[in-house]
């Protein structure tokens, strides 16, 4: 099997080279991805396979089901872009979609899946279970349902369509700039941070800036607040929990001599532990803001969401993983990797179900020092890491049906 994906991936490189270029020149915002879907089928369809479209509004599922029986894992990549102008003119594939790139590899993500596809079809006669596979729109954007409902991730509607019904475990990867391309990353427990976020407004009472004391000033209000916030963190939580908080905006003021009566601020908390994003920091936060307002006579409101929960990586998985892609691509290539990422990725909610694994993929060229980090407007990577990602996530499947068999 290993000869067979080894002179596939050779054969392949190119066209999903060319795939991923046309994707990049092309983006499309989460929900919209209607040409990308249109590019997935197309390749898809000759190789026989049962897919479904149209899920969750522009996603595609399928099916490789093996020779013989056993358990269904599932391959996930997502394919939507983010709303930010391109600025890689030395690029003959650079977005021509204004204010739109794949500015964090989901371009390279879809290609991988589709190289994946291809090869575990023909290996279809050895494979025993069934490999799902998932292009899952709108990772960075999650939906209102309503004005007054918190929003849901696409991961959330995909489940609730029934995708993972049946599926033992998941598996799906990431572009990673602070490897070499060449190199898999694995991460024991946390693979990725769990993300809350927050709207506060302060409404206090706008005067001429001549007579502040007769106002309530909103503005000195949030000034104050974001130092409480940096607070609520730095003395609530251990210093060795892996915890931030974000202010990200602040909105607020008429002009420059009037005090302000509303000020609206938003921001993000990221942490490696659910139960502070979910009980510590909420309530830390609303006292803050109580004790503020009480203190400058103001009111307020907050809005706190939860975003992504903590991805956590099935600790056997990791080492069956792990081990098979050092076997196949070296021990220096397959790397378990220490350090603390606060980034979030909705695939989370996929291994709240179901066990699963996240992958790091190298993607930066080793001969070169320029280097741009994800959802940069410069953002680009060696594009020799495509290969190796179909190589990883083929491995990985074949890995995991083993895993959840035996289990």
């Amino acid at each position: 099997m290993e000869q067979i994906l080894e002179a596939s991936i050779d054969a392949l490189a190119p066209r999903l080279i060319a795939i991923r270029r046309d994707l990049h020149r092309h983006p499309e915002l989460g929900y919209r991805e209607v040409r990308t879907a249109e590019v997935i089928l197309a390749e898809l369809k000759p190789l026989g396979l049962t897919l479904h479209s149209g899920v969750v509004e522009t996603g595609i599922v399928g099916a490789i089901e093996g020779a013989r029986p056993g358990p269904t894992v599932l391959l996930r990549a997502d394919m939507d872009g983010l709303p930010i102008q391109e600025q890689n003119p030395q690029l003959d594939f650079a977005s021509e979609i204004p204010n739109v790139m794949h500015a964090c590899g989901h371009d390279a993500h879809t290609a991988i899946l589709l190289g994946a596809v291809r090869i575990l079809t023909r290996m279809r006669e050895n494979i025993r279970g069934t490999i799902k596979f998932l292009f899952q729109p709108a990772e960075e954007e999650a939906r209102q349902r309503s004005s007054d409902s918190q929003p849901v991730a696409a991961a959330t509607q995909v489940i609730e369509a029934g995708v993972l019904d049946g599926v033992g475990a998941v598996l799906g990867l990431h572009l990673w700039p602070d490897l070499m391309t060449g190199q898999v990353g694995i991460r024991r427990g946390a693979a990725m941070a769990g993300g809350s976020w927050f709207r506060i407004t302060i409404n206090g009472r706008s005067v001429h800036a001549a007579q502040p004391h007769k106002g309530i000033d909103s503005i000195t209000g949030v000034a104050n607040l974001i130092n409480l916030l940096q607070l609520v963190v730095t003395r609530n939580v251990d210093p060795g929990v892996p915890v931030l908080l974000n202010v990200g905006t602040i909105q607020g003021g008429y002009r420059r001599n009037v005090v302000a009566d509303r000020v609206e601020m938003t921001g993000t908390v990221r942490a490696l532990d659910q139960a502070i994003l979910d009980r510590l920091l909420p309530a830390r936060i609303e006292r803050a803001i109580q004790g503020l307002c009480q203190a400058i006579d103001a009111e307020y409101t907050l809005d706190y969401y939860s975003e992504v929960p903590v991805l956590e990586n099935c600790a056997s998985f990791v080492e069956a993983v792990h081990a098979r892609l050092a076997t196949a691509m070296g021990q220096r290539e397959a790397v378990i990797v220490d350090t603390v990422t606060m980034t979030g990725e909705d695939f989370a909610f996929y291994t709240q179900h179901v066990p699963g694994l996240f992958l790091y993929l190298g993607c930066s060229d080793p001969s070169t020092t320029e280097r741009f980090p994800l959802q940069s407007a410069r953002f680009n990577f060696d594009e020799r890491a495509i290969a190796v990602g179909v190589r990883a996530m083929t491995l990985g499947a074949l890995t995991l049906l083993d895993q959840v068999r035996a289990s």
